[in-house]
C-alpha cells in the first residue's frame, strides 16, 4: 500500500509529461505546416529566397522529404545549382518511389549540367582575362620599346652625317655649277666669233673649256647625289624618331649614283617599292 502510494506520484508526473511532449510535437507539426504553405506560396510568386528560408525552417521542425524537394525546387529555380543538386541526391536518398526519384534524378542531372556548362563558361572567361591582360602587356612592351627607341635617336635636324652630307654635296655642286658655267661660256664666245682672227684668239683659250664643262657636270652630279643622300638620311631618321618602323625601314632601299655624262652629268635615284 505504502509502495503504490509512492509510484502514484511518479505516473502522474510522466503522464503530464507526456502529454506535453504530445502536444508540442503537435504544435511543431503545424508550424512546420505554416512555413511549407508559406514557402509553396513564395515559390509560386517566383520570391525563390523566401521558400528556401521558409522550406528550410519548416524542415527543421518537422523532417518530411517533402521539404527537401521544395528546398531543391526552390534552389534550382534561383539558380543556386549546387545547393539544388545536393538537395535533389539527399531526397533520393530517403527512398522515395519511382516516379519522384526519376524526377529528382532528372532535375539533379540538369542541375549538374548547368554546373559543367558554367565551369566551362568561367575557364572560357578565364582563359579570354588572360589573353587580354597579355595583349595589354605586349602593346604596353612596344610602347616603351618604341619611346626608348625616340629617346635613343637624336632628332633628324642634328644629324651631323646628314649635315655634313648635306652641306659638302651642295658645295661641290654649287662649284661644279660654276665650272659648267665658265667652260660653257668660253665654249659659247669662242663659237660666236665675228671674224676668223677673233675665233683663233678665243678658241685658244676655249681649248680647256671642254674640259671645264666635264669637270664641272661631274661636280653637280656628285654633288647634287651626295646632298640627297644627306637628305634622305634626315628623312630616315625623322621617320624613324617618330616610330615609324615600317615607314623607315622602306627608305633602307634607297640608293643613289652620280655618273658624267656629254655636257653635264647625271643623277639616278631607285628606290624597292
Amino acid at each position: 500500500m505504502h509502495l503504490a502510494r509512492a509510484f502514484f506520484p511518479i505516473g502522474v508526473v510522466l503522464c503530464i509529461a507526456s502529454t506535453v511532449f504530445a502536444d508540442n510535437k503537435a504544435d511543431k507539426k503545424k508550424a512546420a505546416q505554416r512555413y511549407f504553405e508559406s514557402g509553396v506560396a513564395n515559390y509560386s510568386a517566383k520570391k525563390y529566397d523566401d521558400a528556401v528560408n521558409d522550406f528550410k525552417a519548416g524542415y527543421t521542425l518537422d523532417q518530411r522529404p517533402e521539404f527537401i524537394f521544395s528546398l531543391a525546387q526552390a534552389y534550382r529555380l534561383k539558380g543556386d545549382y549546387r545547393e539544388a543538386q545536393i538537395a535533389y541526391e539527399t531526397f533520393m536518398s530517403v527512398s522515395p518511389n519511382a516516379v519522384q526519384a526519376a524526377v529528382a534524378k532528372a532535375n539533379a542531372d540538369r542541375c549538374r549540367a548547368e554546373l559543367e556548362k558554367k565551369a566551362a563558361m568561367d575557364k572560357e572567361a578565364a582563359a579570354n582575362r588572360e589573353a587580354e591582360a597579355r595583349t595589354r602587356e605586349a602593346e604596353r612592351a612596344n610602347a616603351d620599346a618604341a619611346l626608348a627607341r625616340k629617346q635613343a635617336t637624336p632628332p633628324w635636324y642634328k644629324d651631323k652625317i646628314g649635315g655634313a652630307l648635306v652641306g659638302t654635296g651642295l658645295g661641290v655642286a654649287v662649284i661644279g655649277a660654276a665650272l659648267l658655267g665658265v667652260g660653257a661660256s668660253e665654249i659659247s664666245d669662242a663659237n660666236s666669233a665675228s671674224s676668223y682672227g677673233s675665233f683663233q684668239n678665243k678658241s685658244s683659250s676655249a681649248s680647256g673649256a671642254s674640259n671645264l664643262v666635264i669637270v664641272g657636270g661631274i661636280g653637280v652630279g656628285v654633288g647634287a647625289a651626295v646632298a640627297i643622300a644627306g637628305a634622305a638620311r634626315w628623312t630616315y631618321l625623322g621617320l624613324k624618331s617618330r616610330g615609324n618602323a615600317k615607314s623607315a625601314s622602306a627608305w633602307r632601299g634607297n640608293s643613289f649614283g652620280a655618273a658624267p655624262i656629254v655636257g653635264g652629268g647625271m643623277v639616278s635615284y631607285d628606290h624597292a617599292f
